[in-house]
């Protein structure tokens, strides 16, 4: 009876480990498997396993970031826990969500591009000249509605000569304005016949509910070549050929040279701008970059000599606001449609001044041949 006892008690021992050794074999494949097949082509990024947790639905799957090294460490406790133990669910591991915040620090400056803009075609219509709004960071100080809109008059064509006195040196210059069909040019060159011209001043543009509304001025001088400002009236922006800035494009803005024409017809439109209690105000930038807002306030009316004789005008004057601005003076003539006459600009040391001395004479035709 002992060797039957033993021998059954044997038998259950075998059964009660075969059972347990079937019961644990498919836990065991579900772990490794994955493992070995998931090793070598796990990506770095988020991959979709399956949950080794009893308790969750068939099927259901987890995110784990970490690849197989993640799936092995698992395996490997869950192979030295006891044969009788539930194996451990794989815990998700979930990738952090990406900040929205900006990183800490300055951010970098926008870059901009700045170009030259050419010369617009003829057939542009004046009406569209309209200044529009800009957001340039360097605009002109001074919001468009610190500086008025006047009402304006144009003057005729002419062709004019005047005495140029620039330091120590004295010449002839030439004055050119005409305008028509929506647009205008207007010249200021230096020397006369064959001489070489030193400078040229030119504006180009055409007209807007404020005036003369340039589109590009250019400087020439010699020995350093041309300098150019742009009004890009469909971006709103002024920009240069040298210095790499921009200024916001305001009403009645205008450049070193058409800014005389534009005194002009305001003062032609309503002449007790340039008599006493008056005054004009306008924006003028320059080839260098330079922008500012210009006051003329009367002086007196007085009555000077040219060349042609006694000629009554309206002295204004432009005080300079810093030590570095352009003191200007000028006398408009209200018999040439209030044209300067006389002129005398000052900055620092240096001084310019034009007097108007007569009418450029008309080229003499051809002779006929015989």
């Amino acid at each position: 009876m002992t060797a039957a006892r033993l021998a059954l008690l044997a038998l259950g021992v075998l059964i009660l480990h075969a059972w347990l050794l079937g019961g644990l074999a498919p836990q065991w494949m579900s772990v490794a498997k994955p493992v070995a097949s998931a090793a070598p082509v796990v990506p770095a990024q988020a991959v979709a396993v399956r949950t080794l947790d009893r308790g969750q639905a068939a099927g259901a799957e987890v995110r784990a970031d970490g690849g197989a090294r993640v799936l092995a460490a698992q395996a490997r406790e869950a192979g030295s826990a006891t044969s009788d133990a539930t194996p451990a669910p794989v815990e998700p591991q979930r990738r952090p969500p990406r900040s929205r915040h900006l990183p800490a620090g300055p951010l970098p400056a926008p870059r901009t591009q700045m170009a030259e803009s050419a010369l617009p075609s003829p057939s542009q219509s004046p009406q569209s000249l309209q200044p529009s709004t800009s957001t340039s960071p360097t605009a002109i100080d001074a919001s468009p509605a610190d500086v008025p809109v006047y009402a304006t008059r144009l003057p005729r064509a002419f062709a004019y000569v005047y005495t140029l006195r620039s330091g120590a040196s004295t010449g002839d210059v030439e004055w050119r304005w005409q305008q028509g069909e929506g647009r205008y040019e207007t010249r200021l060159e230096g020397g006369s016949g064959d001489a070489p011209r030193r400078f040229a001043l030119k504006s180009v543009g055409g007209f807007d509910a404020a005036g003369i509304a340039p589109l590009r001025h250019t400087d020439r001088r010699r020995g350093r070549g041309t300098l150019a400002v742009n009004f890009q009236r469909d971006i709103g922006a002024i920009t240069f050929s040298g210095p790499q800035i921009e200024h916001r494009l305001a009403p009645g803005v205008q450049d070193r040279l058409s800014w005389m024409l534009q005194l002009a017809a305001i003062a032609a439109a309503d002449p007790a701008r340039v008599e006493a209690g008056g005054g004009v105000t306008m924006r003028v930038v320059g080839v260098r970059g330079e922008a500012d807002v210009w006051t003329f306030e009367p002086v007196a009316t007085e009555t000077i000599e040219l060349s042609g004789g006694a000629t009554p005008t309206h002295h204004l004057l432009r005080s300079p606001a810093r030590p570095y601005d352009t003191r200007a003076e000028v006398w408009l003539d209200p018999a040439r449609d209030y044209l300067p006459v006389r002129v005398r600009l000052s900055h620092g040391a240096e001084s310019t001044a034009l007097e108007w001395q007569g009418v450029i004479p008309a080229a003499p035709s051809d002779r006929a041949r015989p």
